[in-house]
């Protein structure tokens, strides 16, 4: 169910939305949850301002009419809330903790503090939280946690992080939003799906870690004409480091890759995702959206918050975290996958009923300011 603001309040001057995310570094799954954002927050009679985005994510903006990137500290003041878009920026990087932990308070907090100084609304949606090891940054988030109108964080993990550092007011927990991809683009194209593509998507190099080379090896090793597969590369940026990823897994694994797609868009590589067979991936949102159309999915995950996303699903069993690498369980997955007997995701009705619970939460959020 969608509130829309009725027209009795259209005299009302239109409210000015601030919405703040991690939108710097032109990342696929930053992007697209800003994008997946914007559709929902367009149907409403607002004005966005979008802080922390960078010129090439903006781009991908341009097309929604009466949003704009932040432009003086005027906009701060005069808009009427504060959103906190998806994303696992309120959990700390495992590596590099106190440089994170300048940036974060820097990047991420200043603002809601602010906001929550002149007291306005703030909403989180689809946000990952914890751990915040630091005492300093601990305090300042749970400042502004304490008096936020709406938070929703996107996995049990990060529901039970805020109860454990006595948030529980006002939270409700949803799921990440690029959950809900699948209704955002048209139906899978037939002619695309009755190929058997697997996606390999690599964030390292392959001679980076002990790990990604027992990675290539083991797909070296597999016959993929066994069950008609054909081995695709994808990257998910556009820039130097992306295309030699990319390039030392051709050399690598030769003849074996049939085609590579470099990074153009979120909405491309979503479609190419969709009508994939599997995913083989370092990183969440690729998997996410696999999950979303439900393909399957590998998960060599870089990070711990993508093992959190698995056991939400339950599906624990395709995820190894790269810090606790699991050589057998991944020959095991790639066997599996290579006899056409892996299984895809199935969402279960609690995670659909979550996906439209976020919808719905951002409408009553947006409803409360007219």
């Amino acid at each position: 169910m969608h509130y829309k603001p009725t027209s009795h309040h259209n005299h009302n001057k239109r409210k000015k939305v601030l919405v703040h995310g991690a939108y710097k570094g032109d990342n696929f799954g930053d992007t697209l949850l800003l994008l997946i954002l914007l559709k929902q927050l367009s149907e409403y009679d607002l004005e966005i301002i979008l802080s922390n985005v960078c010129e090439k994510t903006y781009e991908y903006c341009r097309s929604f009419k009466k949003v704009r990137r932040l432009e003086n500290l005027l906009d701060i003041h005069r808009s009427d809330a504060l959103v906190y878009g998806g994303g696992g920026y309120f959990g700390e990087q495992p590596t590099n903790k106190v440089r994170w932990h300048m940036a974060f308070v820097k990047n991420h907090l200043l603002l809601g503090i602010y906001y929550r100084i002149l007291n306005k609304p703030i909403g989180m949606f689809g946000v990952e939280f914890g751990p915040l090891t630091n005492p300093f940054s601990l305090f300042l988030s749970k400042f502004i946690f304490s008096q936020s109108t709406i938070i929703c964080p996107r996995n049990k993990a990060s529901l039970s992080w805020l109860k454990a550092n006595a948030i529980s007011n006002n939270v409700v927990q949803t799921v990440d939003m690029a959950l809900g991809v699948n209704k955002y683009l048209p139906a899978r194209n037939p002619e695309n799906s009755s190929k058997k593509e697997i996606l390999l998507h690599p964030s390292f190099t392959v001679n980076e870690t002990d790990e990604i080379i027992g990675l290539m090896k083991l797909i070296k090793t597999m016959d993929l004409d066994k069950h008609g597969y054909e081995l695709s590369l994808i990257s998910d940026r556009d820039n130097e480091a992306s295309s030699q990823i990319l390039e030392s897994w051709g050399n690598a694994l030769g003849e074996k890759v049939k085609s590579k797609y470099l990074y153009n868009n979120p909405w491309e590589l979503c479609s190419i995702i969709q009508n994939a067979n599997c995913i083989i991936t370092n990183k969440l949102h690729t998997a996410i959206v696999a999950a979303s159309f439900g393909n399957r999915v590998i998960s060599l995950a870089k990070h711990p918050k993508n093992m959190r996303f698995f056991q939400d699903i339950d599906r624990s069993d395709l995820c190894i975290l790269l810090e606790d690498f699991d050589f057998i369980k991944l020959s095991q997955l790639l066997n599996s996958l290579e006899n056409d007997t892996l299984e895809s995701i199935t969402l279960s009705e609690d995670i659909i009923e979550f996906i439209k619970l976020s919808n719905h939460l951002l409408g009553d959020f947006v409803f409360k300011l007219y």
